[in-house]
């Protein structure tokens, strides 16, 4: 069985100067975007995307068959300190 790619592939974009030290959501987006064959982890059999923000308490998730994320506020499952 051949090893799966995507973890690899997402380790090696953490690596890319593109993205070291840049990374933000726009960029995040971005690097969910690329397919297997462009060094991402995206696949035919993606199911879904989570984004999470934690500054912001916020989660954007993307399924199949949407082209957008969709926003969720996640401020209520978190308590204050």
């Amino acid at each position: 069985m051949a090893q799966d790619p995507r973890g690899e592939n997402l380790l090696a974009l953490c690596r890319d100067p593109r993205y070291v030290e840049k990374m933000d959501v726009a960029r995040l987006k971005e690097v969910m975007d690329l397919g297997l064959a462009e060094g991402g982890a995206k696949h035919d059999g993606t199911v879904c995307h989570v984004l999470a923000a934690p500054a912001k308490k916020t989660v954007r998730l993307q399924a199949p068959g949407f082209s957008g994320r969709a926003g969720v506020d996640a401020s209520g499952l978190f308590r204050s300190e």
